[in-house]
């Protein structure tokens, strides 16, 4: 309520500007304060106040200059870290690499998001019932690792099914029970094992 300002819209557009001029000058990217200014703007039109001039507000806004200068991992880097990666992990390299999903994805991937065509490559539909929805494919390298991944779970008991996750949840090989009932990871999970996979890099950039 304390941002509403008693619906003041002076103030408000006012104390927006002030703001920005401030978390710039404070040295946050470009995309980071964009982000906050379309959160801001979902904030009051939710609340109903739909005539601030946002046009005017995006005056402040400084110069979009990229902070990070990410390139694509070269050959031997993916090799590097292929080589001291989990099967989990090779996975994930291998899907972000050879079908261009980003880790935000891969989590949500269920065996019946994978199709297994004549070339000895699986179809892959990427948020699957979403808007975002859409079709990839990824390389032979990476139908191995998802097929030697599967086979290993199918060897300590569990039944693979169209709901299975295609990446799960770490189990106790000795227990029939966890064997058999996957846990989906979250996405979290995932960065976290991206992180690891980019550690063993002399100097990991900050995303495939």
């Amino acid at each position: 309520d304390s941002l509403l300002f008693d619906n003041d819209n002076k103030l408000i557009q006012s104390r927006i500007t002030d703001f920005l001029i401030h978390i710039q000058a404070a040295g946050l990217s470009s995309a980071t304060v964009r982000q906050h200014v379309t959160a801001l703007r979902f904030f009051y039109e939710m609340n109903d106040i739909t005539t601030l001039n946002w046009r005017k507000i995006g005056k402040t806004l400084s110069e979009y200059k990229k902070v990070a200068n990410d390139r694509p991992y070269t050959r031997q880097e993916i090799t590097k870290m292929l080589e001291r990666t989990d099967q989990r992990g090779r996975i994930i390299i291998l899907l972000m690499c050879s079908s261009g999903m980003r880790q935000g994805a891969i989590h949500l991937l269920k065996l019946g998001h994978l199709e297994k065509m004549q070339q000895e490559v699986y179809k892959i539909t990427v948020y699957k019932n979403h808007k975002e929805e859409y079709i990839t494919f990824c390389s032979p390298e990476c139908v191995k690792a998802i097929d030697d991944y599967l086979a290993y779970r199918e060897r300590y008991g569990e039944k693979l099914k169209s709901f299975s996750p295609l990446i799960r949840e770490q189990f106790d090989k000795t227990d029939a029970e966890a064997a058999a009932n996957p846990k989906s990871v979250g996405v979290k999970t995932i960065e976290s094992i991206n992180t690891i996979n980019r550690s063993s890099l002399a100097f990991p950039l900050s995303a495939i």
